[in-house]
């Protein structure tokens, strides 16, 4: 082999030696923001509204609107009013999907929910419409934003049931 042909090949290594640790990044951010995404589901489950508030990175501005009578900076009340009075759906996480990777550190997941009794929860039509199985919605997008590698913030809130 002369010294230019393992040149060439020396740096062929260093650079998928690079991509591999880039791809391995990337998929541990995967890894993160799914995790952070049920931890905020299963949180809001347990009742946990102050641990939950810590991985929600969205708007708290409908759960205001809902009850002006809570402080708009106290997201922990207004988490536990939208799971025990408003109707949001604080239920288990069944399944996680990823969608779409939206950046680097942005992510789509789609995800099904679990009744209490373990069947797949499923939102049906509103305010006395006719239930039309086919148009029932049982899967969820969920936005998930990583400020830095290690923090991972959803963006949704639980399903809503007026």
């Amino acid at each position: 082999m002369n010294l230019r042909t393992f040149f060439l090949f020396l740096c062929l290594i260093i650079i998928c030696t690079g991509c591999a640790e880039n791809s391995g990044q990337s998929s541990s951010i995967e890894s993160q923001a799914e995790q952070a995404l049920r931890n905020f589901y299963d949180l809001l489950h347990q009742g946990q509204y102050e641990q939950a508030d810590d991985l929600y990175g969205g708007s708290y501005e409908v759960l205001h609107e809902y009850n002006p009578e809570i402080d708009e900076k106290d997201h922990e009340s207004l988490l536990r009013a939208a799971c025990e009075v408003n109707g949001f759906q604080c239920l288990d996480v069944l399944s996680v999907t990823l969608l779409d990777v939206v950046k680097e550190q942005e992510f789509i997941y789609e995800v099904a929910f679990s009744n209490p009794d373990g069947s797949q929860f499923s939102l049906g039509n509103c305010c006395g419409e006719d239930d039309d199985v086919n148009n029932a919605q049982s899967m969820f997008k969920v936005h998930i934003a990583c400020i830095e590698r290690e923090d991972c913030l959803v963006m949704e809130l639980p399903p809503y049931v007026p």
